[in-house]
């Protein structure tokens, strides 16, 4: 096992989001990282962040509580330009959908837990379109051993 589970935690996390989605929202790309064409619609996956807590530290290795942080952006795109508000409530409206499918699936694959830690919103005008962009911090617990021979 390598000394961390956060980037295979998050594309388990984009994996279970992306089919989930798409019956409520058929025009959303979901993706690992930016994708090259986004669409009026879009969920990817940013930064990652983890911690360790030692659980267990006897031979032959030590058993780790890691709780992996990955960074999600729901980007919402208004073309004609509309009222913020607007995109602002699709992603709410995005996230909610995104919570209801993590409460239906606490556990991911090895992961014991997983759910929402802290978001942050904000948006942009063009001359030609009106952009929403709300970041979420998803939060997904693993155990796992390193240092083992």
């Amino acid at each position: 096992m390598s000394g961390t589970n956060v980037y295979a935690a998050k594309r388990a996390l984009i994996n279970l989001l992306g089919p989930a989605l798409l019956p409520t929202y058929p025009d959303i790309t979901v993706s690992y990282a930016v994708p090259a064409e986004m669409g009026t619609l879009c969920v990817y996956g940013g930064g990652v962040r983890f911690d360790h807590a030692d659980a267990v530290a006897e031979s032959p290795g030590v058993m780790v509580r890691e709780t992996a942080s990955c960074s999600l952006y729901i980007r919402v795109v208004q073309r004609p330009i509309g009222p913020v508000e607007d995109g602002d409530d699709k992603c709410a409206a995005i996230l909610n959908t995104i919570a209801g499918i993590l409460k239906a699936r606490p556990t991911l694959g090895p992961y014991q837990w997983l759910g929402l830690q802290a978001g942050l919103g904000d948006y942009s005008i063009s001359e030609d379109e009106a952009v929403s962009i709300l970041s979420v911090s998803v939060v997904i617990g693993s155990m796992f051993a390193y240092g083992g021979a």
